[in-house]
């Protein structure tokens, strides 16, 4: 439901003298890739509309805070947020808060009661249309919008990179259609939409003319892509998109994240090896070891499938690197049931993993099976986990010394030393690089040999360049 309030009080408090496009604009960015996306869609549209970016919220006559709503520590983050914000406004020369995202979305009614100094508070999917409801708020109307997300596609498109111009995150789809009894995410995203193939290709293509090297494709499962146009659809499925962006002169990586492993079919195992430009890596969220548990989570699949699929892609490519994530503390998860979770950790050895404690989210399956075990022993669980998980990262990175390997460079850390990341690495959640090289320049891809590891990072150096072991 959209609806209006008019205040007089605001109204007065906010001349109508200045033009809201003369003004200068904050955004404060929280949650996942998929959500810097939209911040990256709102920047634009506010520049497109007369806004002046600023980094310092301090120099902001508006701030926008993109918001998290995923799990409680998200949403408290957001909380933070928007106080911080709010204290901007009372102190400082800031004259509107405007509160979106996906906390936004799913809270827009308490938003708007328990924070009556926001002026503005807007869901998702509305990223175009943000500067108008900025300019509504600044003429002393208080726009509260967060209808369902529409069923069809409707992102607005431009953007305005916040990531360096050599990589970017490219959004394939919004929404998801799997209704795991943990995740909120369906009820604040709405049903997949599909990304039309040909506005994915030209956003590649464009980016690419601009020096992108790498381009990550993300949504909240990729594996869902064209599932939503069925055979009138031109047959596009992830496999199909990724073998178009793989005729893309210039592109040299392109990266699958976020990819369900219960819809892993052999067209996208095959796509391995046969690519030119994917990478050897691909993130798959398989949340839990135990069978039951991933029943109750409603996740198809079981360890033995997983474990089998992982054996079919490194049949296929034995260089893939494979990150995943868990769930510990789940409602039900025994003592017996979390040692088959490590155990299944052990079989898996996987090169990257996120482990996250459960939180239980109202609006999802899983809210009335209760809590699960207590949080101290959640969190006991989790760091068990990643001790185990760097044990396995450790061994399969030092397995990598001697061999060479494709580095793209990031930064300069100091004269001969630059930092960067291998094809093996996403950005933000993996490992780093740390190259020996006279000569390098950010957002060139250089082939180097790997002289040192530690538990997540490596060292690597250009053939010509002094040996160094540290990893450190």
């Amino acid at each position: 439901m959209t609806t209006t309030k008019k205040t007089t009080q605001k109204k007065t408090r906010r001349p109508r003298s200045r033009p809201p496009g003369a003004g200068t604009v904050g955004l404060i960015h929280l949650g996942c890739p998929k959500n810097q996306v939209d911040s990256e869609e709102m920047l634009a549209a506010l520049a497109q509309d007369g806004w002046v970016l600023v980094g310092d919220p301090g120099d902001a006559d508006v701030l926008v805070v993109n918001t998290c709503g995923f799990i409680e520590a998200a949403k408290q983050e957001s909380i933070a947020a928007i106080r911080g914000a709010l204290r901007q406004k009372r102190n400082g020369r800031c004259r509107g808060v405007v509160v979106a995202g996906c906390y936004a979305q799913r809270y827009a009614q308490e938003i708007a009661r328990d924070y009556p100094d926001v002026d503005a508070v807007i869901g998702v999917g509305h990223n175009a249309s943000l500067p108008r409801f900025v300019r509504a708020a600044l003429e002393g109307e208080r726009p509260v919008v967060a209808p369902k997300p529409c069923a069809r596609w409707d992102g607005s498109g431009a953007r305005l990179l916040t990531t360096p111009p050599w990589t970017a995150y490219i959004r394939i789809g919004e929404g998801c259609d799997h209704r795991c009894s943990f995740c909120a995410i369906p009820g604040i995203r709405g049903p997949w939409r599909s990304r039309p193939p040909e506005l994915v290709l030209d956003e590649v293509r464009m980016m690419v003319d601009n020096g992108l090297k790498e381009a990550v494709l993300i949504a909240q499962d990729t594996t869902l892509y064209g599932k939503d146009w069925g055979r009138e659809g031109g047959g596009w499925t992830l496999a199909k998109l990724v073998r178009e962006i793989g005729r893309i002169e210039g592109l040299r990586w392109q990266r699958i994240m976020y990819a369900h492993p219960g819809r892993i079919t052999p067209e996208i195992i095959e796509l391995f090896g046969d690519v030119g430009n994917l990478a050897a890596y691909i993130d798959l969220p398989f949340q839990h070891g135990d069978d039951a548990v991933l029943k109750k989570m409603l996740r198809p699949g079981s360890a033995r499938r997983y474990l089998d699929l992982l054996g079919r892609l490194r049949e296929r490519d034995a260089g893939v690197a494979v990150r995943s994530t868990f769930l510990v503390g789940f409602p039900g998860e025994t003592d017996a049931a979390f040692e088959r979770t490590c155990a299944f950790l052990e079989q898996a050895q996987l090169d990257h993993a996120g482990v996250f404690v459960y939180s239980r989210e109202d609006g999802t399956a899983a809210y009335d099976l209760g809590d699960g075990p207590p949080a101290d022993v959640a969190r006991e669980r989790a760091a068990r986990l990643m001790e185990i998980q760097a044990g396995i990262s450790a061994r399969r990175l030092a397995s990598l010394a001697g061999r060479e390997i494709d580095v793209l460079v990031e930064q300069k850390s100091r004269k001969g030393v630059w930092l960067g990341r291998s094809e093996r690495d996403a950005p933000g959640v993996d490992g780093t690089v740390t190259l020996m090289a006279r000569r390098a320049r950010p957002g060139e891809i250089v082939r180097a040999r790997v002289t040192g590891t530690s538990t997540h990072d490596m060292v690597a150096r250009v053939d010509d360049e002094p040996a160094d072991n540290s990893a450190d």
